[in-house]
């Protein structure tokens, strides 16, 4: 199956949201950077870019050295390595976004991963 980005505002189906959250545990995937003032990121960026680049840093970072994200996206690519389908519900979507970042980790691990190689 497929993983999926898609607009939480459209899509009326089950899937992980992975925008920001006023309590992180209730979005661990939030993206921490943001080039628009207002919201809920941590962070200030120049451009839409920078904070999908940024963002990508930060899920290696945080795929390292937080065992809960560690989870958290293990659970997503075990998932999609059942041949579930992984939908992915965000704010940004269809726009370019870190919802991207997080899908081309998921099919990655998925592709490399298996019972011999841990993650």
């Amino acid at each position: 199956m497929s993983v999926t980005v898609v607009n939480v505002r459209d899509y009326k189906g089950n899937g992980t949201y992975i925008g920001r959250a006023k309590d992180p545990t209730r979005s661990v995937f939030g993206n921490p950077y943001s080039h628009i003032d207002g919201t809920l990121a941590r962070y200030k960026v120049a451009t839409r870019e920078d904070a999908i680049e940024k963002y990508r840093e930060w899920v290696q970072y945080q795929w390292e050295n937080d065992e809960y994200f560690h989870l958290c996206l293990s659970s997503l690519v075990r998932k999609h390595q059942a041949g579930e389908r992984v939908v992915l519900a965000c704010h940004c979507a269809p726009l370019p976004c870190h919802g991207t970042v997080l899908k081309e980790y998921i099919e990655a691990l998925a592709f490399f991963w298996n019972e011999d190689t841990p993650f």
